[in-house]
């Protein structure tokens, strides 16, 4: 990553007469940088709450991982692949807003929704760029335009699996997160049009950045929540069997089913002490 920053910034050096001594570095170079930076974040992320996750679940009692496990299982696998689909779609658009920032393409078509009155501006293709597909990644309209589009996108995405996600009896920290990530795609694609509005103020530009890495790290938690526990052990499962009777057994069943502690109270009283260790049990899921 450093080397990369220092062939990002040689560009601007070498690049200076072009601009009238101002110092731009080359988009590509800069798409690289800022890649690479959300990647390191990304695994760095990855790895701290996964081992956050790790020790509190190795740390519930048996009959809090069982419950934890029954209501993950009843998460859609559609909605878990969507989770991991968005967190890449966010980082699709940050990518695509570096290319923006290197070629100065906010500083164009200063209005919203449209671009010279139209939403498919006349100038979307600079005939003179060869070859073509250059137009993507240089050609200062397009480019606007293509970030525009996948911003509206990952906000139709995250709004599409918020809705989803309320229908759905997701974990305390999932529906959290799923909140958080619906708050910030409004105020990221808030950020991005008043950014535009303002010709590109650094301080607000400086918060959309932000609010780009923001977004990621929230839709990686969101997915994060809707991964699959480790398999309760056999011999763990055996123990939690041996000290229950029949009758308790039957409101453990319950409670991994997600009826839980409501079901155990009313088999038992809330005075029975097998029924308030699974109180406690659900208290600490949540809390994880």
């Amino acid at each position: 990553q450093g080397l990369i920053g220092w062939w990002m910034v040689r560009s601007g050096l070498n690049d200076k007469e072009r601009f009238g001594g101002e110092g731009r570095v080359s988009p590509y170079r800069l798409a690289a940088h800022l890649s690479m930076a959300f990647i390191l974040y990304t695994a760095l992320f990855n790895t701290a709450i996964g081992l956050s996750t790790a020790h509190k679940v190795a740390n519930m009692s048996p009959s809090a991982r069982l419950y934890a496990q029954a209501l993950i299982e009843k998460v859609p696998a559609s909605l878990r692949i969507g989770s991991v689909g968005l967190a890449s779609l966010v980082g699709l658009t940050a990518f695509s807003g570096a290319f923006v920032a290197g070629n100065h393409a906010g500083m164009v078509y200063d209005e919203f929704p449209t671009m010279g009155g139209k939403l498919l501006p006349d100038d979307i293709v600079n005939p003179f760029l060869e070859p073509k597909w250059r137009n993507i990644f240089e050609h200062d309209t397009m480019v606007q335009w293509n970030h525009r589009v996948l911003a509206m996108t990952t906000l139709g995405a995250v709004t599409s699996m918020y809705l989803a996600s309320l229908r759905l009896p997701l974990p305390s920290n999932a529906r959290v997160a799923s909140h958080l990530m619906m708050a910030m795609s409004t105020v990221q694609v808030s950020l991005g049009i008043s950014t535009l509005l303002l010709h590109v103020p650094v301080p607000l530009a400086s918060a959309h950045q932000m609010g780009s890495l923001t977004l990621l790290t929230l839709s990686l938690w969101f997915a994060h929540t809707l991964r699959p526990l480790a398999p309760v052990s056999v011999a763990s499962a055996a123990r939690t069997a041996a000290t229950a009777t029949s009758g308790r057994t039957s409101a453990a069943l319950l409670l991994a089913a997600g009826g839980a502690s409501t079901a155990a109270t009313k088999f038992f009283g809330e005075s029975d002490p097998d029924v308030q260790s699974a109180n406690d049990d659900e208290k600490e899921l949540e809390r994880s």
